[in-house]
């Protein structure tokens, strides 16, 4: 009960169409005779088991880890099965945005948040037909959106600082000089130094994974003192925001290699 109460909240919110969490809430509570606080925090574990597979989860349920075995495979079961929701998680992450997004100044960083994993669940092989992590970020669209709103929110900042000399320098190189940089934008802190800024846009959660490539790892690690990365999440929505990670991306996330280049010895 509490699992088909998740998953009719997520295939509302994927075809962008409003709920009530606490009448969710309150439904599966009239079956399940458990508290409204036991309740979330088991649509919460849900949330986590579904980051996990790499799979779409509801925005409003922070990934609650320590979840149950019986509770990792009944939802790993449901979510392999739901090819409805497949089609529609491939719909709302493959949406080219409304142009009037990009052109948004994304406001006051937000602090990376606190993500904790079931490390020995992360990336656990499961059958799938769909990396839908992936298939967001090669929506070159959403990419290039995100990257259009950081670059007006750097620009506006130099010039809140009084520095519109710089902001005029703020150069989007990933347009201009390719996207093999391992940087998308290049900026400046107040005092002229330098800021390499990769850029990373999702329309779900703060918590939702993202991919860095092995170039963009070693750029960050090289230029530790002037690199960051911003993930801009909750794109085209009113809670949109982004947060950032500074200098060597190693240090500043937990890194699981999904593939390697290979060729026969």
């Amino acid at each position: 009960m509490v699992l088909e109460s998740y998953l009719a909240m997520l295939t509302m919110e994927l075809s962008g169409q409003p709920y009530n969490k606490s009448a969710h809430n309150e439904q599966v509570r009239q079956v399940v005779q458990r508290s409204k606080g036991s309740v979330e925090r088991k649509l919460q574990n849900i949330s986590s088991i579904l980051r996990d597979l790499q799979a779409p989860f509801i925005n409003g349920y922070k990934p609650l880890p320590n979840v149950q075995g019986a509770l990792r495979t009944a939802v790993t079961e449901r979510w392999v099965a739901a090819r409805d929701l497949h089609a529609l998680t491939t719909r709302a992450l493959a949406r080219v945005p409304s142009p009037r997004w990009d052109v948004q100044v994304l406001g006051p960083p937000a602090a990376a948040p606190i993500i904790e994993l079931d490390e020995a669940r992360w990336h656990e092989p499961v059958g799938r037909h769909i990396d839908f992590v992936a298939l967001e970020e090669a929506n070159r669209s959403l990419g290039l959106a995100g990257e259009l709103a950081v670059l007006k929110t750097e620009r506006t900042r130099l010039v809140t600082l009084g520095r519109p000399d710089l902001a005029d320098r703020v150069e989007h190189v990933s347009q201009t000089q390719g996207d093999g940089l391992g940087f998308d934008i290049l900026s400046f802190d107040s005092a002229g130094s330098e800021r390499l800024l990769e850029v990373k846009t999702t329309r779900r959660s703060q918590f939702t994974p993202f991919s860095v490539t092995r170039h963009e790892l070693a750029v960050s690690q090289k230029e530790s003192e002037r690199y960051s990365l911003v993930r801009v999440f909750n794109f085209e929505t009113a809670s949109q925001s982004h947060y950032r990670l500074a200098g060597d991306l190693g240090q500043a996330c937990r890194l699981a290699p999904t593939n390697w280049d290979a060729v026969p010895r």
